[in-house]
């Protein structure tokens, strides 16, 4: 029903109170296959190639999610935006940051804080060049990407995080 609105903002009276539920169906619709999966994966891994197995399938799974998106004709980009095949990979992008192995003992803390600032930048940015943008377009890989690297790397003692902690934005 929503694919087949005009656009996400475009209603004429400007109020469509069910229209922000396309989010919450996208989500659930995750959450219910998401878990099979990773139970599948559990079950026919070898425990000593769990971590690799299940890395490999999310970040194979989220590509092939980010190029139906992209590979969508314009004229397709609302049945995009509004389907899970073609979001996925935003879902997925949060799922790989929790599998993929810690890497903070390895990085010095000035790195850490530099790549959680610069998703703070990626955030923003995407969230400028947004307005007026069909989705899905790549744009949608500097927000996504950004997210991924503030929860990868911010933390209390770095400046991404304590920006991120700051009452206004809690």
């Amino acid at each position: 029903l929503f694919a087949r609105k005009t656009g996400y903002f475009d209603d004429d009276e400007g109020f469509a109170p069910l229209l922000h539920l396309w989010s919450l169906s996208v989500e659930e619709q995750f959450y219910i296959l998401f878990p099979l999966l990773v139970l599948m994966l559990l079950r026919i891994a070898r425990p000593e190639r769990r971590q690799t197995m299940v890395t490999t399938a999310f970040a194979l799974l989220a590509l092939a999610s980010l190029t139906t998106a992209l590979a969508m004709p314009s004229e397709q980009s609302s049945v995009a935006f509004f389907l899970l095949p073609a979001r996925a990979w935003e879902l997925l992008a949060g799922a790989l940051c929790a599998v993929l192995p810690d890497s903070s003992g390895g990085q010095p803390a000035s790195t850490r804080s530099t790549l959680a600032l610069g998703g703070l930048v990626l955030v923003v940015a995407g969230m400028m060049i947004s307005s007026g943008m069909q989705a899905p377009d790549w744009r949608l890989l500097l927000p996504v990407g950004g997210t991924a690297l503030v929860l990868r790397h911010a933390s209390a003692s770095n400046l991404a995080g304590r920006i991120l902690g700051l009452p206004v934005l809690t």
